[in-house]
């Protein structure tokens, strides 16, 4: 895989297509344009950036939403189609990063999951494995793709070697909440909730419920967004 395309395989999966954030190419945005993304953090400046690049080849190279839509729409089509030029390549990277970087902020939070149905749960998961066994690719970089990164760097005044490091970054954070997630249905799957008999157990076996229990309820925690985890202690 080179930089140019990565990475697109998750959202080139017809189930996933309602995934897709349409945002990219209109004019709304929860991000403003003239934030400086250098104060940004992780998934988020990711999304700005991706943004900006968009921006770029829209005001200095003019090219149109209709004309990117249709360059996005060939490509998600046929990966090979053409000879590209380092703004079509560019602006490809740009959508497939802004996806990638959205997934790694919506995967943090489990009532995501849950609104999925179980086969898309299952495409998720199996995307994360190929994703996982990529990443060890994707990570290293020769010297022509120093010098593409380099390019693209002058062309769009940005700094190409972090946007690419961060959208490793937010590729592994997908890998890693999608591998949690598939584990925790993976227990729930199939189980009925059941009533301990304290008075029939040992004292192991109760010391041993007590810390399951235990275990249950932090995991549970630690997947409640700050929002939810106030309501929760409210109640």
């Amino acid at each position: 895989m080179t930089i140019a395309t990565f990475p697109r395989e998750l959202f080139a999966i017809p189930e996933l297509r309602f995934l897709h954030p349409s945002a990219i190419l209109t004019d709304e945005s929860n991000i403003a344009e003239d934030i400086d993304s250098d104060r940004l953090e992780g998934s988020v400046r990711t999304l700005a950036t991706a943004r900006k690049i968009l921006r770029v080849a829209k005001s200095r190279h003019g090219w149109s939403d209709s004309k990117i839509e249709e360059l996005l729409c060939k490509f998600h089509q046929d990966s090979s189609f053409g000879d590209l030029d380092s703004i079509a390549k560019t602006l490809i990277l740009a959508e497939a990063s802004y996806n990638i970087a959205w997934l790694a902020e919506k995967s943090e939070d489990f009532s995501f999951w849950l609104n999925l149905s179980p086969h898309q749960r299952d495409v998720l998961f199996s995307c994360a494995s190929q994703l996982r066994d990529d990443i060890s690719k994707v990570s290293n970089l020769n010297l022509l793709d120093y010098i593409g990164l380099f390019k693209r760097s002058f062309l769009f005044k940005i700094d190409f070697t972090r946007f690419f490091l961060d959208c490793l970054d937010n590729r592994k954070k997908v890998v890693d909440n999608t591998e949690r997630m598939a584990e925790i249905f993976e227990k729930r799957e199939g189980k009925q909730p059941r009533v301990l008999n304290f008075s029939k157990m040992t004292q192991v076996q109760r010391d041993a419920a007590i810390d399951n229990y235990k275990n249950i309820r932090q995991a549970r925690i630690d997947y409640l967004t700050p929002a939810q985890l106030e309501e929760s202690n409210k109640q």
